[in-house]
């Protein structure tokens, strides 16, 4: 996957009708290869971005929709009757995107 792509996958998760983080929002689970798709883009746009790199606005907008809608996304995927571990992947891909916008500290 090209930063292109990671970005692409990004913004679709976030902002499209059938898009992973949005079918999470609405309590049902994508299936585990989406939701490791996102992990994977995310953690590719977190390297790429890291330092002092400006995070392009697009891709902020899509880590603030994730860490935003998280607690939603959990609830909502609960209260369908989701496993723990699909709820858990909620928390990691919240983590991931806040990753994504504090970059590396080192």
């Amino acid at each position: 996957m090209v930063i292109e792509e990671a970005e692409e996958i990004l913004r679709h998760a976030t902002h499209e009708a059938n898009g992973t983080y949005t079918i999470l929002r609405l309590g049902e689970h994508p299936g585990e290869d989406a939701v490791n798709n996102l992990k994977s883009a995310l953690r590719l746009i977190g390297r790429q971005f890291s330092g002092d790199c400006l995070i392009p606005r697009k891709v902020a907008l899509s880590c603030g929709i994730i860490m935003h809608f998280a607690s939603e996304c959990m609830r909502n995927m609960a209260a369908s009757g989701a496993s723990l571990s699909a709820i858990s992947a909620v928390r990691t891909l919240e983590q991931e995107a806040f990753n994504t916008l504090a970059g590396d500290d080192t």
